[in-house]
C-alpha cells in the first residue's frame, strides 16, 4: 500500500484515530492535510511524526463551517494541486442519556459535527475527485450506526445518517472512478471511549466489555490498518460499504 506522493486530508487529525492513521499513512509516503479544531494538538502529531513542511500542511479547521472547509479544500489545491484520499473521521460521542433528559441544542451539536461535517467533506472533495477521475473517500461511522440502542439516541442517528450519505455519494462517485466507503469501529481504547464511560449512567464492571466476542477493545492501529486498505488501490472494486471493525460485536 505505496501512498507516495498521493495528497491524503485527514479531519480530526489530532485525535486518538486521527493521530493513528496520519502515522499510518506517513509511513507510506503520503503528503499528509491534517484538519483540526486544536492547532497544538497538530503540532504535537507533526514533531512526532517528524513530518516536514514540504509533505504536510496543517489547519485549524471548524468542519460545519462552509467557509473553513471550502478555504482549507483551496489550501490543499494551492500547495498540492490534487487530492487523493479524504479521511472523514472528525466526530463526537455526545453523551449517554435517556431521549427526555437530552436537550435540543446537545441533539443538534452531535448531528451538525458528525453528519454536516462529512457531508462538507464530501462535498467539497468531489468537484477536485471527479476532475481527476480518481479519489477515495472514508467516513467515520460506527458499529452503532448499523443497530440502535438506548440512552445515545443523537451519536445513533447521527453515525445512521453517516452510513447514508456514504451509500448515496458511492452512487454519485462511481461513473467518476472515485470510492466512498465507511468504517464501522466498536468500542476502542483512547479518549472518546473514556468519555463515553464517564458520562455512563450505569457504573456495571464490564458494560462494553462483555458485548465484544473477542473479549478485548480494538486498538486505534487497527482501525488505521483498515482505513489505509480502503484508501488504496487494493480495495478498487469496494465502494459503498460500512467496514465492521467491531471484534464479531454485531454478529451476535
Amino acid at each position: 500500500m505505496d501512498f507516495t506522493e498521493k495528497v491524503v486530508i485527514i479531519t480530526g487529525a489530532a485525535g486518538d484515530i486521527g493521530r493513528a492513521t496520519a502515522k499510518a499513512f506517513s509511513a507510506e509516503g503520503a503528503n499528509l492535510v491534517m484538519l483540526d479544531q486544536n492547532y497544538e494538538a497538530l503540532l504535537e502529531v507533526a514533531n512526532q511524526l517528524k513530518l516536514t513542511k514540504e509533505d504536510t500542511l496543517m489547519m485549524k479547521v471548524d468542519i460545519t463551517s462552509e467557509c473553513e472547509v471550502s478555504n482549507a479544500f483551496q489550501a490543499v489545491l494551492e500547495k498540492f494541486g490534487r487530492v487523493d484520499v479524504l479521511f472523514n473521521n472528525a466526530g463526537i460521542s455526545g453523551k449517554m442519556q435517556p431521549f427526555e433528559k437530552i436537550s435540543l441544542a446537545e441533539f443538534e451539536k452531535t448531528l451538525k459535527i458528525n453528519v454536516s461535517g462529512v457531508f462538507l467533506g464530501i462535498k467539497y472533495a468531489f468537484p477536485i475527485m471527479k476532475k481527476q477521475k480518481y479519489g477515495s473517500i472514508i467516513n467515520t461511522s460506527s458499529d452503532a450506526g448499523e443497530r440502535g440502542t438506548g440512552s445515545l439516541s443523537d451519536y445513533i442517528a447521527s453515525k445512521h445518517a453517516v452510513n447514508g450519505l456514504t451509500k448515496a455519494a458511492a452512487i454519485e462517485g462511481a461513473p467518476f472512478g472515485l470510492r466512498v466507503n465507511a468504517i464501522s469501529p466498536t468500542s476502542t481504547n483512547g479518549s472518546m471511549m473514556n468519555t463515553i464511560m464517564s458520562n455512563i449512567e450505569s457504573k456495571e464492571d464490564g458494560f462494553f466489555l462483555k458485548k465484544i466476542p473477542l473479549g478485548r477493545f480494538g486498538e486505534v492501529e487497527e482501525i488505521a490498518q483498515v482505513v489505509l486498505f480502503l484508501a488504496s488501490d487494493r480495495a478498487s472494486f469496494v465502494t459503498g460499504s460500512s467496514y465492521r471493525i467491531d471484534g464479531g460485536r454485531l454478529s451476535i
